[in-house]
């Protein structure tokens, strides 16, 4: 062997262990960035506020901070990234805000806006999902990595669909067999429901998706070259935390959220096993929005 062929090897050692140096630290940093936000939003249920603004700090911090986590490593290619990083917060805050004024269980200004609140509502998901699929369009290569695709279409909507209605019926099979545990009923009316279904399309589902099975995963899976059974571990317990911790700042910790959070663990290593077998965050988006808006313990109404 010439001492060209070792010098090369020994580069492409260095190489490589300066890349895997740099991806511990990004994992480090992202889990940093998810216990802050559980550290505010325990923080927040101290204040001497009411349940809809409880509900609404954890928002108000959940899009900004998860949703532009999951987002840095499209931004920071681009021209400019610091002006957009504070362009992308500010409307992501406005976002929040027109979502925390719609709620119809705990806004005084719904009743004045109800007229144009349907319309209102579906702006939400709207503009949120056209700054993704810019910045997913800017950044190919980084939308592979993160199982941007959605194709084959159909068949992922099907699994995605299937697998959140059949643990959703699951959860409620085996409630039913437990007693005093708190089942909650089916109450949603018709601006409860649409409220609901904006918010988890808009903001809730996919910044959750983009930091647990996008960047979590990818860091993990493919760049650290982490065993799938240890990559789901770590990430499902990084995502039940943050789920725990807002479930608790919302005074709705009962035996059924209980329950919720373990078969949201199961969703979670659902939606990796679909990640790293289809290589789309698709089906695990349907899926936690089906189980999430049929559970109905997120945002009380």
């Amino acid at each position: 062997m010439d001492i060209l062929t070792l010098r090369i090897r020994e580069d492409l050692r260095k190489h490589n262990q300066n890349m895997r140096v740099q991806w511990t630290a990004r994992w480090r940093w992202l889990q940093l960035l998810v216990l802050f936000f559980c550290l505010l939003i325990a923080f927040s249920s101290f204040l001497p506020l009411s349940l809809p603004l409880h509900q609404a700090m954890a928002l108000v911090l959940f899009a900004p901070l998860l949703m532009l986590t999951g987002l840095q490593p499209f931004i920071y290619p681009l021209k400019r990234y610091k002006l957009l990083i504070s362009f992308l917060t500010i409307i992501y805050l406005l976002i929040v805000i027109a979502a925390v004024i719609l709620n119809p269980a705990g806004s005084v200004f719904q009743r004045v806006l109800s007229p144009w609140a349907i319309w209102l509502n579906l702006l939400i998901p709207f503009l949120s999902w056209c700054i993704l699929i810019i910045l997913f369009v800017r950044s190919p290569s980084q939308a592979r990595q993160y199982s941007l695709r959605a194709q084959p279409v159909f068949m992922n909507i099907l699994i995605g669909i299937g697998s959140g209605l059949a643990l959703t019926l699951h959860l409620y099979m085996v409630a039913y067999f437990i007693p005093n545990i708190g089942q909650p009923l089916f109450q949603f009316n018709r601006d409860g429901l649409l409220w609901n279904l904006c918010l988890l399309i808009g903001i809730i589902v996919p910044a959750e998706e983009l930091v647990f099975r996008g960047a979590a995963f990818s860091i993990l899976y493919d760049e650290l070259n982490s065993h799938f059974g240890e990559v789901m571990a770590r990430v499902t317990a990084l995502n039940i935390m943050v789920y725990l911790v807002v479930i608790v700042s919302n005074q709705s910790l009962h035996p059924f959220e209980l329950l919720s959070l373990v078969y949201r663990a199961g969703l979670s290593a659902i939606s990796l096993y679909f990640v790293m077998r289809l290589r789309s965050l698709l089906p695990g988006m349907l899926a936690n929005l089906i189980f999430t808006l049929a559970t109905g313990w997120l945002f009380a109404l």
